[in-house]
């Protein structure tokens, strides 16, 4: 697979039926634009099914409030431009539609579940998104500590094409100084028994390799390492790719206790053409 060489050209906050979502997410946000020019979008999406005035008041009260925030990050030094889009329809169908006319967007989302518990029974805009949107996606657990700066990030590996060229594009977008650690699980099927068995780990400072679950063993690392942030590639299912997304980044963007940056297969392919 040809190296990713598309440029992140805008980052965009995805708001579902709640505008105030902002506040989880816009930390993140700053920080991955700081020391860029790159915009920054506030995008919300208004479904007539899930309010209580009139689609137009509705529209008018979410764009207010976007605005007070854009007005609030627009006089913070260094800050971004920054642009309030309000649309109404369906929710995880506006949000497809504008990943995939905006290739060069990153979109951040916040998700509600908490780590490790019981999953809430909350309407989940997010649920349908997961790869399904074809281009880059952050996904902000609750609560997630801001760091000044991402000094370190664990990257999903496999020894596929779709990891390496998510590697290198980790590698060559990173900032000077930022440590990168790839992790590589090898789960039980990729060898056979008595070869798993007899396996030696390789344990080095930019490098593991252990046996496990890739979700479990990835997020293992990014805690004992203190990273800030995940990286994995998402392979897609064919047809159904609006459904389905890789086991390993549904289950960390389900149990992560840091951000996960999800990068599709499909905006790997295109990147390369």
């Amino acid at each position: 697979m040809t190296p990713i060489t598309t440029k992140l050209e805008r980052i965009v906050v995805l708001l579902d039926d709640t505008t105030s979502t902002a506040e989880q997410q816009l930390p993140w946000a700053r920080l991955i634009a700081a020391g860029r020019d790159i915009p920054l979008t506030l995008f919300h999406v208004v479904e007539a099914s899930r309010v209580g005035e009139p689609i137009e008041v509705a529209k008018a009260m979410a764009r207010d409030y976007l605005e007070l925030v854009a007005t609030r990050l627009r006089a913070e030094p260094g800050s971004p431009a920054v642009d309030v889009v309000v649309e109404d329809g369906l929710v995880q169908e506006e949000w497809r539609e504008y990943s995939a006319a905006n290739p060069g967007s990153l979109l951040i989302a916040a998700d509600f579940y908490e780590p490790g518990g019981t999953h809430s029974l909350r309407y989940k805009p997010l649920d349908g998104v997961l790869g399904a949107c074809p281009t880059p996606l952050l996904v902000v657990p609750p609560r997630a500590e801001v760091p000044n700066a991402i000094e370190r990030v664990v990257v999903g590996t496999g020894g596929d094409e779709l990891a390496d060229a998510v590697a290198d594009y980790v590698h060559t977008q990173a900032a000077p100084g930022v440590d990168i650690i790839e992790v590589e699980a090898i789960e039980r099927g990729h060898l056979p028994d008595h070869q798993l068995i007899e396996l030696k780990p390789a344990l080095t400072d930019d490098y593991i390799s252990i046996r496990g679950k890739a979700g479990p063993v990835i997020l293992a690392v990014a805690r004992l390492r203190d990273a800030q942030l995940i990286v994995v590639g998402a392979h897609t299912k064919g047809a159904i790719r609006t459904l389905l997304v890789g086991s390993t980044s549904q289950w960390l963007a389900r149990n992560s206790d840091r951000p996960v940056l999800i990068v599709p297969e499909q905006w790997v392919s295109e990147a390369a053409n």
